[in-house]
């Protein structure tokens, strides 16, 4: 399984397998995904599958990460926008794009839910 170590001073991610030693920024990770004991990183050029979990990640990631929901952390560099359904429903979409329909051609924007709480958190990054 890969392991992820981040360096705050270089701004990098370091992704490590037994084969390769993956390099990135970490303004390049869109968002990262919850899956059981392993987390799925998503950048412009696809994703890697790393052992971890989100409270840990969280914790080593710079401010502007935010755990969106309990299954995801974005970054708030790469939300495109906001849409607000329901009362205090908040889906953001991302600036990455995803296969949705059945015939793997039409792409969609990614959109990852956001409690009231972290709506909050990326709201106050404005003020």
């Amino acid at each position: 399984s890969k392991k992820l170590k981040i360096s705050k001073l270089l701004n990098r991610i370091m992704l490590i397998n037994c084969k390769t030693i993956l390099f990135s920024s970490i303004d390049d990770i869109v968002f990262i995904k919850s899956d059981d004991v392993y987390v799925q990183v998503f950048n412009p050029q696809g994703s890697e599958l790393i052992k971890g979990t989100l409270k840990k990640i969280i914790k080593l990631l710079p401010k502007y990460f935010i755990h969106s929901h309990k299954s995801y952390i974005i970054n708030a560099k790469h939300i495109v926008r906001i849409d607000i359904s329901k009362p205090c429903k908040y889906t953001a979409v991302m600036d990455i794009e995803e296969v949705t329909a059945k015939d793997n051609k039409i792409k969609e924007p990614v959109q990852i839910p956001i409690t009231k709480k972290a709506y909050k958190k990326l709201e106050d990054m404005f003020s």
